[in-house]
């Protein structure tokens, strides 16, 4: 099998040409697999690259027109959704409420389906997964300001691919900060995104790795109705996390919540429990990343991994 990266000149805001872009709506909204035909000057490459917030597929191909070979099966709730005349965040939550996966979500919002009828257009993928993630967790963070605190203190852990996660999770709001220890190529140190809008996160890749992380975790909370200040340690060992790029973190925090947690007494403290499963001492975690301006009104220098304490 191998996956192909077709390109189409297509209109963002008006959508023309039309047939082009009624057939890129039919392929979003259809729920069984499909058999398209593409006119092109040559054959796609079989080799894969990596594209910045994307699955992986092979380079650019341009081609002159795009068919479906096959019957599509379109999904009447998807459907009737994508046309009703609401803001598209409604429709976002609207079709996650009906168990529609981000990446269904995502295709449909980047091929101009949510959204007021007026002001709808196509979107970059990359862009449509930053939309609806960040509304996901807005309404979430609204939907459990009034749940109850979680009363214990947890460690998850779960191994993906190259990928070591660990989350901790402690009694507070709901709150999700993502930390990133990278040892593959030239990215090494630590990396950060803290859900602060004071703090920026250090870099572009890390924000995406974050944001779906933050996805996995508040769609844990919410199942669970319980509110959390959440920690996510993502160790990556090598380059193979890369191919697949934040899905790799996505499924990671999926698997480490569907794990049995270690629960953490009172009685116990966190901050050596934490230096030995996580490979590296938190001093190694933490260097460079501004966590101890998380707690307000304290010194800097009488504070200790706020974070985890």
């Amino acid at each position: 099998r191998s996956l192909y990266r077709f390109v189409l000149p297509l209109d963002a805001r008006s959508g023309r040409p039309e047939k082009v872009a009624r057939t890129l709506q039919t392929i979003a909204l259809a729920v069984n697999p499909l058999a398209i035909g593409v006119e092109g000057p040559t054959l796609p490459p079989r080799r894969l690259q990596s594209h910045a917030g994307l699955l992986p597929a092979s380079p650019r191909v341009q081609v002159k027109s795009i068919e479906l070979l096959t019957e599509p099966e379109i999904s009447t709730v998807a459907k009737r959704i994508t046309e009703m005349d609401i803001p598209a965040t409604n429709g976002i939550w609207q079709l996650l409420d009906y168990d529609y996966s981000l990446d269904q979500v995502a295709r449909i919002m980047a091929v101009g389906l949510l959204g007021r009828h007026g002001s709808r257009r196509c979107v970059p993928l990359h862009g449509a997964y930053k939309a609806v993630i960040d509304s996901f967790i807005s309404r979430a963070i609204f939907e459990l300001s009034e749940e109850e605190q979680d009363a214990h203190t947890r460690l998850h852990m779960a191994g993906h691919l190259d990928s070591l996660l660990t989350i901790v999770s402690r009694p507070g709001p709901p709150r999700v900060d993502y930390l990133q220890l990278d040892e593959s190529g030239n990215r090494h140190g630590t990396r950060y995104s803290l859900e602060n809008p004071e703090l920026a996160p250090s870099d572009a890749k890390t924000a995406l790795y974050a944001d779906h992380a933050r996805f996995a975790v508040y769609t844990n909370m919410l199942r669970d109705r319980r509110t959390s200040h959440v920690t996510v340690f993502h160790h990556i060992r090598s380059g193979k996390d890369g191919i697949l790029g934040p899905w790799t973190v996505r499924a990671a925090v999926e698997k480490a919540f569907d794990a049995k947690p270690l629960t953490i007494g009172q009685e116990e403290k966190l901050e050596p429990i934490l230096n030995t499963v996580l490979g590296y001492g938190l001093e190694r975690w933490f260097d460079g990343v501004p966590v101890l301006k998380r707690i307000t009104g304290e010194k800097e220098e009488a504070v200790t991994y706020p974070l985890v304490t």
